[in-house]
Formats: C-alpha cells, structure tokens, sequence
C-alpha cells in the first residue's frame, strides 16, 4: 500500500478511501469517498472496530470465545479515527466509473477467462486471490466463480472430502453489512457488490 498522501485506494472492505495520514506506529488514516468518514486502512471506522472491541474484551471476561470479526480488520485501537482533518485545499476526488477500470489504471495483474480480460483485486492472495472481469464477475485466480468456490466449501464440510473438480481456491470474504456501498464492478454491465434495497441480489451478482 501506497504511502502517497492524498492517493485513493480499494480497501478490503471494498470501500474506496483517499490516504489523508499515517500514524506514528505506522498505522494508516483513509477517507471514505462517500461519506466522507475516517477508516482504517482495513477499511472500517472507528464505530464499528471499537464495538468489535468491546465485544471481544466481554468475552475474555467471561471465559467465553471471542467472537470473530465479520472483516480482515485486526487493529486494536481507533487511535487517528476521531481527528478532524483540513481537506478544504485538497481537489475533489473524481467518482470511480468501475472496480475494473480502476485496477486497470493501476495496472493491476492481468488475466485473461474465456475471452474476458480480467484484473487481480490486489488485497486478496494465495488461495484467496481474485479477480473482475471487464463485465463485471468475479473469479479465481483459475476462471472459477465465486458461488462454485463456496460451494465446494459447503460440500467439503458436509461430505468430509474435496470434490473432484476443486481447485483448491476459496472464496475471500465480502461484506455484507446492511446498506453497504454499491460500487459498480465491470466496465460493461449492470453488476454490482451490493443492491441497496436488494439483498437477494447481493451474492448472486458476483457469479458468472
């Protein structure tokens, strides 16, 4: 990640945020391009880690397990997420036409699925790594989808063994909280990460 004040970045929540500071332990400060909020650099804001923290401080109490995060975001503290910042000087960030087109001008790892240029989503790796594709659909690092991913998870759990047409990847983790952000995925096409008002549509439209 970019130490470049004032660059937009895609965060692993899938927010887009512009860096406006990096903290003394090397933590850093972004601000979500619409809403102006404060997030980590996991792309979360402070309300939602400090509950986070109060929920896993409870369980530690009562010698009951902590609960798990519903994101990447493992900071321990909101420290920089109650600041105000001077932004009036700062150019107005341009809207992001598409996920697609942004990797592509950061010229993000290309792929290439059944005729479809595609562009690796950066903060997913390994086993996790994926990609969109210029219509929108997100894949594995091997052309599958997503939906196929989770899938093999649900009967590797149910059966006990890897079905045969596994390819060892998995489906990295989206958040589904209620009213996120609805950032438009290929260059072409109508999908979408999220549908406000259209939670059945909310994983469907990430498949091919």
């Amino acid at each position: 990640m970019s130490d470049a004040i004032g660059e937009r970045v895609l965060l692993p929540s899938f927010k887009m945020g512009k860096l406006i500071q990096t903290e003394p332990d090397g933590r850093k400060i972004f601000m979500e391009d619409s809403t102006g909020h404060l997030l980590c650099e996991h792309g979360e804001r402070a309300s939602t880690i400090g509950t986070w923290l109060l929920n896993e401080k409870t369980a530690r109490q009562n010698g009951t397990p902590v609960p798990p995060r519903a994101s990447s975001c493992h900071c321990q503290t909101t420290e920089g997420l109650h600041k105000s910042y001077n932004l009036a000087q700062q150019n107005p960030s341009p809207s992001i036409i598409s996920l697609f087109e942004h990797l592509q001008s950061l010229d993000t790892e290309c792929k290439t699925f059944k005729g479809r240029e595609a562009r690796h989503i950066p903060f997913t790796q390994n086993e996790l790594a994926a990609y969109v594709t210029v219509d929108g659909r997100i894949l594995c690092k091997h052309g599958r989808a997503r939906l196929t991913l989770l899938w093999d998870g649900k009967q590797t759990r149910k059966h006990g063994k890897v079905p045969k047409a596994a390819c060892g990847c998995k489906a990295f983790p989206i958040p589904k909280r209620v009213g996120h952000h609805c950032m438009k995925l290929g260059a072409c096409g109508d999908r979408r990460l999220t549908k406000m008002g259209e939670p059945s549509r909310t994983i469907a439209i990430m498949d091919a």
